[in-house]
């Protein structure tokens, strides 16, 4: 399911998967893209209440809540990408979202929905993904996490919980090229993105580092941007990160500073105990406790 989050939609969204919760669907998994705009700074009071209500339940109501937003390219990206293009951006962020929806539909795939929720969730409530990833090829790595939970944003450094990632083939090699050449290109490109060893080094656990097979390539029908090439690899993943904690820490705040009514305590309760799910290891006294 995919829903704008900071407009009306947002609260929409979250009837309606209240409604299927109650009525139809209690167990199913579902994964929610949300489509957040890319103001994090200058939003009216209104416009973060909204933005906070809408985050929280529909964290509460999704298996998994993938926040994204317009891609952060790299400097030297070879495709004239226009960043208020919808085809542009919607071409970009469907490259992750057909890729992860595309291998529970497989017939003889074992990466169910169920599966990749509980890989990534890692058995705790941390639904949050909150770094979302696309590479094409030699691209490097393109960025669609939201920028309200982008790792840029943070003051500390960030730790990675679990993280979920895939490689499709080229549509079609060069005539006589090497097999083994384009196996050993698909390795450097997995190595180079993924970047498993580091995330090792770094304290995530190896066990939480899921490398998702698909050789089915990404398709790219007569309307897409020519932004990928019929030799080109295309990267994406999902990873549960620290950064949730500081972003509900500071709705936390907010709501304690200018939310009154007979919603401010659940709301304050329900962003206070978000924050406490993405911590990890030892918090300092200013990060664990809130001035209310």
């Amino acid at each position: 399911m995919v829903t704008d989050v900071d407009s009306a939609w947002g609260g929409f969204t979250a009837d309606i998967l209240i409604n299927l919760r109650d009525e139809f669907l209690p167990k199913t998994t579902i994964f929610l893209w949300g489509l957040y705009n890319d103001e994090t700074v200058n939003l009216t009071r209104r416009d973060e209440l909204s933005r906070i209500r809408s985050t929280v339940e529909l964290t509460q109501l999704s298996s998994l809540f993938i926040p994204i937003s317009t891609p952060s390219l790299p400097v030297n990206f070879g495709f004239k990408f226009e960043k208020n293009s919808s085809w542009h951006v919607g071409a970009m962020q469907n490259i992750a979202l057909e890729s992860f929806s595309l291998l529970p539909t497989l017939s003889r795939s074992s990466y169910s929905m169920d599966y990749i929720a509980d890989a990534l969730s890692g058995g705790s409530n941390r639904n949050i993904v909150s770094s979302t990833i696309v590479a094409i090829e030699d691209s490097g790595i393109i960025d669609l996490t939201a920028p309200l939970f982008s790792s840029s944003k943070q003051t500390k450094s960030v730790h990675t919980f679990s993280k979920a990632g895939i490689l499709r083939p080229p549509q079609s090699n060069n005539v006589g090229e090497d097999p083994q050449k384009i196996s050993r290109k698909s390795a450097l490109l997995w190595d180079r993105y993924f970047q498993s060893a580091f995330l090792q080094s770094d304290g995530t656990m190896e066990r939480s580092l899921f490398e998702l097979k698909c050789n089915i390539p990404y398709p790219t029908p007569n309307s897409y941007p020519n932004m990928i090439k019929p030799e080109d690899h295309t990267y994406s993943s999902l990873a549960v990160t620290t950064t949730p904690k500081k972003v509900f820490s500071d709705m936390t705040r907010f709501v304690s500073k200018f939310v009154r009514g007979d919603t401010r305590e659940q709301l304050k309760n329900d962003t206070d105990e978000l924050a406490r799910e993405y911590e990890w290891s030892w918090e300092s006294d200013e990060d664990s406790d809130y001035d209310y």
